[in-house]
This record gives structure tokens, C-alpha cells and sequence, in this order.
């Protein structure tokens, strides 16, 4: 039985857990760029060290990138948040609405009218935390509605099938996913982002599927399914 706990490689810190997998996953996180390691049962020490060093370039690639990250979150300009009053700008799927509020009894609802603004209707005033529960209900709706599609016909070419499609809001990461499981979790603000960048998120998780760590073999499936993977993350990334 291999330890578990934190191991010391060279001069990092691997957390090692023991798991009912088949072999050896590793993966960054963020925010501090933890480096955690799950490893079948009855694995040796001196296996867990060697694939530790043989994945160290990968390793510090990701830590370096989740660092980037969070330069490049800490030096944004702060955003007031929203307050679901008319006159706020909303993206969707890659497109700023203006919104625009109809104070009325019954059901609330929302809809994108034609004049190119986002409508909320509902017996709420100006303001209400209420009309930002209802905006959240409808993104959740719409952004399960435009990624299932997506995860039913890239699972039948990636040739896997996830069993359950969450949808949470996410400081750090676009998407994830627990492969044993097939649960696959994609962030709200997929919802303000052009269709094609959610189509990369998609992918890169089911993708996870077959392969669970970052490593060539995951590299080599996006570059074969998704030849311009790496465009869209940038994309994504710089949040354009």
C-alpha cells in the first residue's frame, strides 16, 4: 500500500490519495497550484516518485498557467455587480442585450425581444434580488438547454456518455468533471460566451472521460476531435 498524504518530490509537494482507479492521475489546482495524485492500491512509492518526475514539465506548465491566471484575475478592474434594473447590459451566448423590465403580476418570465433587449417580466420592482433569482433560473435553463446537444453528439463521436450535467457558478475553472462518475460540471458564465467556446468546454470535459489527466494522451485527442482547442482556450481565457 502506497502512503498517502503529502510526498515530497525533489522540491515539490505532492498530495498522494489512494483510489479505485487504474492508473496514476494527476492534477493542478487552483488557486495555488496544489499538486494532488491519485494512485491505485498496492502502487510503490518509488512508481509514485518516477511518474511524479516523468510528469514534472506538465506539472509546472499548469502551475505556471493557473498563476498567470490569477495575475491576471487580481489585476481586472473591479465590476459592480448586477442589480437586475433596465438599462444593465447582459451577454448571451456572445451578445450584449440591454435589459429592459416589465413589472406585472403573475409567472415571471424572459425573453429576448426583438428589438435586442433582454425583457424580464415579473412582479417585482426595480432592484429586487428577486428579478436577479429570475435571471439566474432562466441562464441555468438556457445554458443546460445549448450545452446538452453538444454533450449528447461529442460523446457519441468521443464514444462516451456522462450520466449528469451540473451547472455552478466557478471562480477559477470553466468546466469539470469526476470521470468514475461520468458527472461533468460546467460554470455559469459559459452562458455570456460565444457558442463555439462552450463547445470547447464541452469537449475538453468529455474528452476527461477517456482520459482523466492533461498529459499527451489528452492533448492528442483534443488535437484530433478539436483541431483548434487550443484557440478557443486562449479565447476563452483572455475573455474576449
Amino acid at each position: 500500500m502506497p502512503r498517502t498524504g503529502p510526498l515530497s518530490v525533489d522540491d515539490l509537494t505532492v498530495e498522494v490519495t489512494v483510489r479505485r482507479v487504474k492508473r496514476m492521475n494527476v492534477r493542478v489546482h487552483p488557486p495555488d497550484g496544489s499538486v494532488r495524485l491519485s494512485v491505485p492500491p498496492r502502487t510503490s512509492d518509488r512508481a509514485v516518485v518516477r511518474f511524479v518526475r516523468e510528469s514534472r514539465a506538465w506539472i509546472d506548465h499548469h502551475r505556471r498557467r493557473i498563476a498567470d491566471e490569477e495575475r491576471r484575475a487580481a489585476a481586472r478592474p473591479t465590476v459592480a455587480p448586477p442589480e437586475g434594473r433596465s438599462g444593465e447590459v447582459w451577454r448571451h451566448f456572445g451578445h450584449p442585450y440591454d435589459l429592459s423590465r416589465e413589472i406585472a403580476p403573475g409567472r415571471p418570465a424572459v425573453r429576448i425581444g426583438p428589438d435586442g433587449h433582454l425583457v424580464v417580466r415579473a412582479p417585482h420592482a426595480e432592484g429586487d434580488p428577486a428579478v436577479l433569482a429570475v435571471l439566474d433560473r432562466w441562464r441555468r435553463s438556457e445554458l443546460r438547454d445549448a450545452a446538452g446537444p453538444l454533450l449528447d453528439g461529442w460523446g457519441a463521436r468521443l464514444g462516451v456518455r456522462h450520466r449528469f450535467l451540473g451547472i455552478r457558478r466557478m471562480s477559477t475553472r470553466w468546466g469539470s468533471c469526476v470521470p468514475s462518475r461520468g458527472r461533468i460540471w460546467l460554470n455559469l458564465a459559459l452562458v455570456e460566451r460565444a457558442p463555439a467556446l462552450l463547445e470547447y468546454v464541452v469537449v475538453h470535459e468529455l474528452v476527461h472521460l477517456r482520459e482523466a489527466s492533461h498529459g499527451p494522451h489528452f492533448r492528442a485527442l483534443m488535437d484530433e476531435h478539436l483541431p483548434d482547442w487550443e484557440r478557443r482556450r486562449r479565447e476563452l481565457d483572455a475573455g474576449s
